[in-house]
């Protein structure tokens, strides 16, 4: 093992192998099993990896109380976001790849009428087979340290890969958890789960095999080093390098009042909710306002409802490495340079947030302006930006031309008018007039498009056929001795197109393609009808 690390001031005294870097020869260790577990692991049938995720499921709903536990002693999370965020989440991954992930694996490609008489008795298959080497390595972040390494690692083991987390190492307890909830499941065999800092990151991105899968998740510097390393050893990459999500209001003095109290709230829940640390947060508030003094009373109204925010009940702590501040110090650069530059802080002195340790308050900005960093950069903290615009042109402009390219959050009582905005925005995720719920639809794909935030997508069928390659079966099950477009061709040519000229009931549109195919192979020129 290797040198300890400290994570933080207030529990030093936990064991310090937890947070010891892992050595070469363990690593090596972990991945030779990762090796062989894959070889047998691959060729497990869907349903049967199934089963063995519904006792994963079974083990985390039977010891959710212990889960809460652990995380609100090491986080300071609330109970809602808790439940909500981390175990409501994380149990509704794994139900989608255990109901879901069997057929999304093998799919009947049912034959079209047309092919049915060409080609009787053939079965058509569509199987998606595990990827690469069989393994997939996961380096999953911090601020959500338990749904994101389980939900991602479900979807790695339900489409026939193996499995090596290195999870954060500013969370050792609920990393235990993590390694002895596995092994409660008996999944130890295909789950594999190794400790440490950068050090053990980079070794296990040089010794694992070339092929093998490395899924991401956290700040865009770190993303762009893992995507350089992965290209030169020949890995798949995956990665999710966070967001700088913006929030686009349309309100104005007309405004029903209980619409702009429902904006109000959804962009303190939007962004002060777990912290201001999900990568999927409001970073940024685009209101859309010609009215100069109603979009100071929102952003009042705004910093007002930030205040109310109780410390360890609904408002957590901002933890961070004691012997690794450097998300600390970022957020306060952030936060300097935009009152530098001319931003109104709206919750009282920000230097209550300059001065901050672990506690950072709320802080609510206004008059920002795209010179500021808090405007370009992801503010990983309890940072609300508000930026006024006159009109939507300019909101959509602001949000595509971001070098994160996550979420949007779109707030409008014209529905018509947000999904046509919807189609302009280069993005992964849309909410309309909600935050941040997106992510708990497991059914369908969260992920970037594009840019510092990557292209990855986790949930949905997506998310488990990232670690796949497609295979498409053939089977003909009627075993005649020959068959009518085999040779001798002789006068079967008549015959195979009179068949297909049976299929001329179907609409003219369905079939353009594949008459002027075979009016070439018959010789006979073809020409629509008018």
């Amino acid at each position: 093992m290797g040198n300890p690390v400290i994570v933080s001031e207030r529990a030093p005294a936990v064991s310090a192998s937890l947070y010891q870097d892992a050595d070469l020869n363990e690593i090596q260790d972990v991945i030779s099993q990762a090796q062989s577990a894959a070889e047998y692991w691959r060729y497990t049938d869907p349903r049967e990896r199934a089963r063995r995720l519904v006792k994963l499921g079974r083990v985390i709903d039977k010891r959710r109380e212990e889960i809460v536990s652990v995380m609100q002693q090491e986080m300071d999370k609330p109970l809602m976001e808790c439940w909500g965020d981390e175990l409501g989440i994380v149990l509704g991954a794994l139900l989608y790849c255990v109901r879901n992930g069997p057929s999304i694996l093998v799919e009947r490609l049912p034959s079209t009428r047309a092919q049915k008489k060409m080609l009787p008795g053939c079965r058509t298959t569509l199987y998606h087979e595990p990827m690469g080497s069989g393994i997939v390595v996961l380096q999953t972040p911090w601020n959500v340290p338990f749904q994101i390494p389980i939900s991602d690692a479900a979807e790695a083991l339900i489409s026939g890969n193996t499995v090596i987390l290195k999870p954060s190492e500013f969370t050792p307890q609920i990393n235990a958890l993590v390694r002895d909830v596995v092994e409660d499941a008996k999944l130890g065999d295909v789950f594999f789960q190794i400790e440490g800092g950068a050090k053990t990151s980079e070794a296990l991105l040089a010794e694992v095999p070339e092929q093998s899968h490395v899924t991401f998740t956290g700040s865009p510097e770190v993303a762009e080093i893992i995507r350089t390393k992965c290209a030169q050893r020949n890995l798949y990459a995956h990665i999710e390098g966070g967001g700088l999500d913006a929030m686009l209001v349309f309100l104005d003095s007309d405004s029903p009042r209980s619409f702009v109290e429902r904006t109000v709230n959804a962009a303190v829940n939007g962004r002060f909710r777990n912290c201001g640390r999900n990568c999927n947060g409001v970073k940024l508030v685009v209101l859309v306002c010609k009215d100069e003094s109603f979009a100071n009373t929102f952003t009042r109204m705004v910093a007002e409802r930030a205040m109310r925010l109780r410390k360890g009940v609904d408002y957590g702590r901002f933890v961070m490495p004691y012997r690794s501040p450097r998300h600390l110090v970022l957020l306060k650069e952030q936060l300097q340079d935009a009152v530098d530059r001319g931003a109104e802080v709206f919750t009282g002195n920000h230097k209550d947030a300059m001065e901050a340790d672990e506690y950072v308050p709320p802080v609510v900005l206004y008059n920002v302006n795209p010179s500021m960093r808090v405007f370009n950069e992801e503010t990983f903290g309890p940072i609300l930006p508000v930026y006024r615009v006159r009109s939507p042109q300019e909101a959509i402009g602001v949000v595509n031309s971001s070098a994160y390219k996550l979420d949007a959050y779109i707030f409008t009582r014209n529905s018509r008018e947000a999904h046509e905005m919807r189609q302009r925005l280069k993005v992964g995720n849309v909410a309309i007039n909600n935050v941040l719920i997106q992510y708990a639809f497991t059914q369908g794909p969260f992920s970037g498009a594009g840019g510092k935030s990557g292209e990855s997508s986790r949930h949905g069928p997506q998310g488990i056929l990232r670690y796949t390659r497609p295979q498409f079966v053939v089977e003909s099950r009627l075993l005649s001795e020959n068959e009518n477009h085999w040779f001798p061709y002789d006068g079967d040519v008549e015959l195979f197109g009179t068949k297909l000229r049976l299929s001329e009931k179907l609409r003219l549109s369905k079939l353009v393609g594949l008459k002027f195919a075979v009016s070439n192979f018959l010789g006979k020129p073809f020409r629509p009808r008018a």
